[in-house]
């Protein structure tokens, strides 16, 4: 049986940073052309993950797990005013062997051109070994693929498996 975990986003604020240069978000193996519909989707929003971490359960915060967590990077790099899009995130080791993979909704809307930072955390299973490897694997020596799903624009058209 096959679990998806659903980032859960923490706070969204526009970005002040840099554009982040890696590690860098490669493209899904199975996509190939450029018309396709994931590279469309992938000519409006730009997703990168520039940090992962690991925090600990902490009884006296009433924190009672321990947690992946995540600092990524989204861009409107269209002309369209976006409301929402979902896609999902795979991790994989340097030779394409997937290590986790989970869903991911952003439904802040983002104008065109736009930069803003996301936050996530993953609840850590210590006996799952997806798990374990996601949280012992430095993210330089992962890459990271955003598989775009679906974008709803601010007009109300959508693109990709929502169409």
């Amino acid at each position: 049986m096959r679990i998806a975990f659903i980032l859960t986003v923490l706070f969204t604020s526009s970005c002040c940073l840099g554009w982040p240069t890696s590690p860098a978000v490669t493209p899904n193996k199975v996509e190939d052309g450029s018309n396709s519909p994931i590279a469309k989707m992938r000519g409006y929003i730009k997703f990168s993950v520039v940090d992962k971490g690991f925090v600990e359960k902490n009884a006296r915060a009433r924190q009672y797990s321990d947690y992946v967590t995540f600092v990524c990077f989204y861009e409107n790099t269209g002309k369209k005013n976006i409301r929402a899009f979902e896609g999902r995130v795979r991790f994989t080791d340097l030779f394409d062997k997937t290590i986790f993979e989970t869903g991911i909704t952003i439904s802040d809307p983002i104008n065109a051109g736009q930069r803003q930072e996301w936050r996530g955390e993953v609840e850590y299973n210590q006996f799952m070994r997806d798990h374990q490897l996601l949280a012992s694997t430095k993210l330089e020596n992962m890459k990271v693929q955003w598989i775009p799903i679906s974008i709803i624009f601010a007009d109300g058209t959508k693109m990709g498996s929502g169409e």
